[in-house]
């Protein structure tokens, strides 16, 4: 037991905010708002995009631990009923055009799939596909379907 501690916090009574009082846009509310808005309209990403990476040539995640990304996209997507984009990428160095639309495009399909299979809506998921990239280094950083959630 400490003696010289009488219990009390040593905050308390001190004006502290909590969390629901401190204004969300304090200092800067034209762009914050701005911000906010963009979210709201579904224009804007919540948080930052999720990445996952391909093995050449196919739609094989290079390691299967990035199942923990889908796992908690789905639960987060679920749980406040987000919309998900899926968009799917190949690598521009390697394939044709045709195959790298191919490919990107079945990337993107198995994502959706594995946050269909985790209890994402397939109403709430929008895929699209960008064929053969080259902007990433190292080239492999190409091979890889982004996911970005948003609010409508």
């Amino acid at each position: 037991k400490n003696r010289k501690w009488d219990g009390k916090s040593p905050l308390d009574g001190k004006g502290t905010q909590s969390a629901d009082t401190i204004p969300l846009c304090a200092g800067q509310d034209t762009l914050c708002m701005q911000y906010l808005a963009r979210m709201q309209n579904g224009k804007e990403c919540i948080g930052s995009p999720v990445y996952f990476f391909f093995q050449l040539n196919t739609a094989r995640l290079t390691d299967t631990s990035q199942t923990l990304n889908l796992d908690e996209l789905a639960r987060v997507a679920k749980k406040y009923g987000l919309s998900v984009s899926v968009i799917g990428a190949a690598d521009s160095m390697t394939g044709t055009a045709s195959v790298n639309n191919v490919l990107s495009a079945s990337r993107a399909d198995y994502i959706a799939e594995e946050l269909i299979k985790r209890g994402v809506s397939g109403d709430k998921i929008t895929k699209t596909h960008q064929g053969g990239i080259s902007d990433y280094a190292p080239n492999e950083a190409n091979r890889h379907t982004k996911v970005m959630l948003h609010l409508k």
